[in-house]
């Protein structure tokens, strides 16, 4: 079986195109031709691909627009938790983005300053630059945000079933 994504994007040159009009061809294999992507809708009737849903061999990751399902990834059975007393934020570190870290501490400044206190942001990630928390030690802020570095995934999975709110800056 031959699987590959359904199509591609090269955003340096502002092109998009489906795998198999990008080779040409179809490919062959014992047993046939297996398409997995994470969003159809976009390109699907574009690219003339809708055939390969209908012989159920076009499947999405996470079966979005109604198509099959295909997923290797289970993190468990997830616990749906009781609001916490203490309003726990959670966000994963994806970069040394200063900008967003810039961002987040004005915005925990400005919930301070709306007297809004009974709250904490966890911020898990080995991506997370912890000059930035050392260099606004001092603040009120700072006594707000907890980082916890890189965590298993279990720990990591835990974590975010604690928290009351996940988000991304």
């Amino acid at each position: 079986m031959f699987s590959f994504p359904h199509h591609a994007y090269w955003s340096d040159l502002f092109w998009s195109d489906s795998y198999l009009n990008f080779l040409g061809f179809i490919p062959r294999s014992k047993f046939g031709l297996l398409m997995v992507e994470h969003n159809v809708n976009p390109c699907l009737k574009q690219y003339g691909e809708e055939i390969y849903l209908k012989q159920k061999r076009l499947f999405t990751i996470s079966g979005f627009g109604n198509t099959p399902m295909l997923s290797n990834i289970f993190f468990g059975n997830i616990k749906i938790a009781k609001k916490n007393d203490l309003t726990t934020f959670i966000s994963i570190a994806r970069g040394r983005h200063v900008r967003n870290h810039d961002i987040l501490f004005d915005s925990v400044k400005k919930m301070i300053d709306k007297k809004i206190k009974n709250f904490k942001v966890v911020i898990v990630g080995k991506y997370f630059d912890d000059r930035w928390v050392e260099d606004n030690a001092g603040s009120k802020a700072a006594e707000y945000i907890e980082t916890k570095g890189e965590l298993s995934f279990a720990d990591l999975y835990d974590s975010i079933e604690r928290a009351d709110f996940f988000y991304l800056y």
